[in-house]
């Protein structure tokens, strides 16, 4: 079956200089084929993009402005940590002590800052 199907029509053959035409079609027929296999992205799941809105905006800035305190606050526990540090080096404090500073230091910064709410 598949040879006859390759095999040109019967009859005579043109010239090999020659062009026949088996057919043609419109470009209306041409987009009407298109449209068949086209997909149609308006209908289903597809939506179209959200602009951001204002919650959103705010929660953005919110995030950004509690990582700034958090910089704040861990600058300022670091400013008050300096001396107790000192005095460990000395040797005048030990390891426990110098923990209790740590996060007596931290509370300190943190009451100076207070967290966004």
């Amino acid at each position: 079956i598949l040879a006859a199907a390759r095999r040109p029509p019967p009859g005579p053959a043109p010239p090999a200089d020659e062009v026949s035409v088996v057919g043609e079609r419109t470009r209306d027929q041409k987009d009407a084929e298109g449209r068949k296999r086209a997909i149609d992205l308006t209908e289903g799941t597809m939506e179209t993009p959200r602009k951001r809105s204002r919650v959103d905006d705010v929660e953005t800035r919110v995030a950004k402005a509690r990582s700034l305190c958090a910089s704040e606050v861990d600058a300022r526990a670091h400013e008050l940590m300096e001396e107790a540090v000192r005095e460990f080096i000395a040797k005048k404090v030990d390891g426990a002590e110098l923990e209790r500073r740590r996060e007596a230091a931290r509370e300190q910064a943190e009451k100076e800052h207070p967290p966004l709410s």
